[in-house]
């Protein structure tokens, strides 16, 4: 159990720092945008110190774009503490051109970032609140009529104000819609590891249980025909016993493979269990379920599967059968299961309608 619980917060971890890495992938545009500008703003005016600091930030986003697409790391922690970059680079502004020119303005857009994670404790979160509101009030209040080292004319500290007005709405419309898409991505990946088998890439029980009941009440209502068909691999324990899991695993994604390249788009392809295999065919009668499931049958005789030089011959037993009436559909399946079970007995390799 402990085994399990650690695989699972591994496969989390391992999950949220791929969506840090896409959302830090979001950001860095507008980042590398600001910064490059400011730079070359504040070169025009003769700003140097600001100049020198815009241009490190530069460099420190440009690392960060690197760094994503770079395996290993945290980057996660460096998005939690880039706002201390941006405190950093408000002060310098500040006290360089005075507060007049809102470059404090910035601070404030850090605050929903910081509060998103779920990872930072609350008392570190309050703490960063508390200091960017701080800074920013004693700007507001006590630094108002306070000039910077490089005084600049009011029209270009009032043309600062506007920009920087317009640029906290710009990052923060740009962190949210960054967020939105992280969090999508994140809804989606949980919807596919809910549905979908690890291992094949195919849908897992629960999922082609939903399908098949859902194609059952619609194949009902319209009066179509529908076909459940069962495979295994054959004697699929002596290729676990002979090569080792690694090429069970293998044999197993390469008949996944065959069955996703034979059937149609459309219809139900999942691993029911083990080397077992269950496909949900709507609007096809049970004949043609059978002709089907030869084909794929021929289709994975032929397919070679080599595992450390050597080549495992592999062969697939079908059980077919049709939807009787308004039945269960799970009573059609074990229908299904029951002339699988003939075909083995029969000799394998073979299609066993019922």
């Amino acid at each position: 159990m402990t085994n399990m619980a650690d695989a699972l917060f591994e496969e989390a971890s391992s999950a949220d720092e791929g969506h840090a890495r896409r959302f830090a992938a979001r950001v860095r545009p507008l980042a590398l945008f600001f910064n490059a500008f400011f730079a070359i703003l504040f070169a025009l005016l003769h700003v140097w110190p600001l100049v020198l600091a815009w241009c490190g930030a530069l460099g420190f986003h440009l690392w960060v774009a690197w760094q994503v697409n770079t395996p290993g790391g945290d980057i996660r922690r460096v998005l939690q503490w880039s706002w201390v970059l941006i405190f950093i680079q408000s002060m310098l502004a500040v006290l360089m051109l005075g507060p007049a020119a809102d470059f404090q303005n910035y601070l404030l857009a850090t605050l929903p970032a910081g509060f998103q994670s779920l990872q930072r404790p609350m008392l570190q979160k309050l703490l960063q609140a508390s200091v960017i509101v701080g800074f920013f009030l004693a700007c507001d209040i006590w630094l108002d009529t306070d000039i910077g080292l490089y005084p600049q004319p009011a029209w270009v500290l009032q043309a600062f104000a506007h920009v920087n007005a317009v640029g906290t709405c710009a990052m923060l419309a740009g962190l949210a819609h960054a967020q939105a898409l992280t969090v999508q991505e994140a809804q989606d990946s949980l919807s596919r590891a809910a549905t979908t088998d690890v291992l094949t890439g195919l849908l897992n029980r629960r999922a082609i249980s939903n399908f098949a009941a859902s194609e059952a009440a619609r194949c009902l209502r319209k009066g179509e025909k529908l076909s459940f068909v069962i495979c295994d691999v054959d004697h699929f324990k002596r290729v676990n016993d002979t090569w080792g899991h690694a090429a069970g695993d293998k044999v197993l994604k390469r008949v996944a493979a065959v069955l996703k390249s034979v059937l149609r788009g459309y219809d139900g392809i999942a691993r029911w269990g083990g080397e077992e295999f269950l496909i949900v065919l709507p609007d096809v009668a049970p004949a043609t379920a059978a002709a089907i499931a030869d084909r794929v049958r021929q289709t994975v005789l032929g397919t070679r599967i080599e595992y450390e030089d050597r080549l495992i011959e592999v062969s697939m037993t079908f059980g077919v059968t049709g939807r009787e009436g308004d039945e269960p559909w799970q009573t059609s399946v074990a229908r299904a299961d029951e002339a699988l079970y003939r075909g083995k007995q029969g000799g394998r390799n073979r299609v066993e309608l019922a």
